[in-house]
């Protein structure tokens, strides 16, 4: 990891410091008295405001039959209701990615967690939407994790890529629904 290093810091207590992060995690070592390594994994994080009501959005998030007009148009049920679980395919590059979700968490109106694989590949993530109202707007924060616990190997599951589609869904999708 050593070749990896960004930074180097000396403590006033006499520790050292160094500091690297990566597409995936960060790492931090404090040397001195103790050793100890830090390791933490690297959300994405994508948001938008809207100028509509969080009950209006919670349904364009939830209802099945509003996510497939901005989101996967084969996602056949959909439910913010704790253990729901659904799957669907969906075809890049000639390779086939079943998504298989399942509902984690729900706390109506404001927020839903789905842990989700694929069918044929290794790994699990977790993403959650979460809805705060600011006035009279509405703001939407998407919280992916586990990207990294997937094949690096394949460019759908990279950082960047993932990044990129979910800005393509919540900033240009959802926004461009939500605005007809």
């Amino acid at each position: 990891m050593l070749e990896y290093i960004l930074g180097y810091l000396q403590t006033a207590r006499g520790f050292h410091f160094y500091y690297c992060p990566s597409e995936y995690f960060e790492f931090a070592i404090l040397e001195g008295d103790y050793f100890r390594a830090i390791e933490n994994r690297k959300p994405i994080v994508v948001e938008q405001t809207f100028n509509i009501s969080a009950p209006l959005l919670w349904n364009a998030i939830t209802d099945q039959g509003e996510m497939i007009r901005w989101y996967f148009d084969n996602i056949p049920a959909f439910e913010p209701r704790v253990g729901f679980k659904t799957q669907f395919n969906v075809v890049s590059n000639g390779r086939d990615f079943l998504h298989v979700w399942e509902v984690t968490e729900v706390i109506p109106g404001k927020k839903f967690t789905c842990s989700w694989n694929y069918r044929d590949y290794p790994g699990e993530g977790e993403v959650a939407f979460e809805i705060s109202e600011d006035g009279d707007q509405t703001r939407l924060t998407v919280t992916m994790v586990g990207i990294e616990t997937f094949p690096r190997d394949i460019p759908e599951f990279k950082r960047e890529r993932c990044r990129e589609g979910w800005n393509y869904f919540i900033k240009n999708r959802l926004k461009e629904y939500l605005q007809q």
